[in-house]
């Protein structure tokens, strides 16, 4: 048993599981231009603030909104993105969502084709912009926390199109294919019809995966425009991004109403990087019904406590390791070996092993 690996796993586990929430925190940051030709994008983040405060339950001062200028308006949307991930941690999830237009970015006026990334504009025509196809990869490769990318604008889905390595989970649901459009704000908005359907869901479910929203919203009945598109830009822990209504208080620690002991074999010896995948295996994808996660033993590969119990003498070595140990701990080693034994092949190997330790008073030690 390696005391060391067992304490670290117990250490890693102690705290984790929220009987209530995936995320200790949630922020929303709202998007849209100061001045737009379209009425109707602030009134549309006006209803997400609403949602978000009186629905989710999110803290007023977690939910900011930015007008982007129309001046300096890349630089100005940077400072905005990069000062909203900043203090974040690992354990929280950020909501992004941008309410305006989209330029499809295909043609630069000289007949030469652009690569169709993700921009941004205050208009349709002749009005700033601002690339964001520049801002995602460093917003995704800095956050420590997951990201939810909500953008309600025509070509959204060309935000997939830039794919960076992310340090967590992060999905982009996109209000239209890469070369479609979207409709204005009103009834029949993006926006207008997630606010919906996620009031519906939450009703009924009490939490929403994104995956099941982005369902609800393809369905004829929704009434969109034109297909949501979902994007899974970085898998991170592997857990579906989950919305709920965060708890008023911290629960109460109730009994257990059950435990289960299961048995973990490892194809590789339990190094660093076996120790970091299983610490991301069961922090990660642990089932909400888990109040409590505990490692009792660890164990590892047999055969070398075998190799070295039952090494032969050699020229080099007349007196084996083993053998140079005093009666207790020669004792102790075979009585591990059977421990491992009956633990990782239900006792089938006893036959190959003593049970008490003989010494062979025949060689001259």
């Amino acid at each position: 048993m390696d005391i060391d690996f067992m304490e670290r796993f117990n250490s890693k586990f102690k705290g984790v599981f929220r009987p209530e929430n995936d995320y200790a925190e949630i922020y929303v940051l709202l998007l849209y231009w100061q001045d737009v030709r379209f009425s109707g994008f602030k009134e549309e983040a006006d209803a997400l603030q609403k949602l978000f405060e009186a629905d989710f339950n999110y803290p007023r001062d977690h939910i900011i909104r930015f007008e982007i200028p129309l001046k300096q308006s890349q630089i100005a949307l940077e400072a905005a993105i990069y000062n909203f991930i900043l203090d974040k941690s690992q354990d929280s999830l950020l909501i992004i969502h941008y309410g305006g237009h989209g330029d499809a970015d295909s043609d630069d006026g000289t007949n030469n084709q652009r690569p169709r990334l993700a921009v941004w504009g205050n208009s349709t025509a002749d009005g700033p912009t601002v690339a964001w196809h520049k801002i995602q990869p460093r917003l995704l490769t800095e956050a420590e926390a997951d990201i939810l990318l909500i953008f309600d604008c025509c070509y959204a889905a060309s935000a997939a199109r830039e794919r960076t390595k992310a340090k967590n989970r992060v999905e982009l649901l996109a209000a239209a294919p890469m070369k479609c459009l979207t409709p204005p704000p009103g009834p029949y908005s993006f926006t207008s019809i997630m606010i919906q359907e996620l009031k519906s869901l939450l009703s009924v479910r009490g939490a929403i995966v994104i995956s099941e929203l982005h369902c609800h919203l393809a369905k004829q009945q929704s009434g969109l425009f034109d297909t949501a598109v979902l994007f899974e830009l970085q898998r991170g822990s592997g857990r579906n991004i989950r919305l709920e209504r965060l708890g008023t208080r911290q629960p109460s620690p109730t009994p257990p109403a059950s435990s289960l002991t299961f048995r973990v074999l490892t194809r590789k010896p339990l190094d660093e990087d076996v120790f970091r995948d299983i610490i991301d295996w069961m922090d990660k994808l642990c089932p909400r019904v888990v109040s409590e996660l505990a490692v009792e033993n660890v164990y590892h590969t047999r055969e070398k406590l075998r190799e070295f119990v039952q090494e032969e003498p050699t020229e080099d070595m007349p007196r084996p390791m083993f053998q140079q140990l005093p009666e207790n701990a020669r004792q102790e080693a075979l009585d591990l070996c059977q421990e491992l034994d009956v633990v990782l092949e239900g006792g089938a190997a006893l036959s190959r092993l003593p049970s008490t330790f003989t010494p062979n008073t025949s060689r001259d030690y």
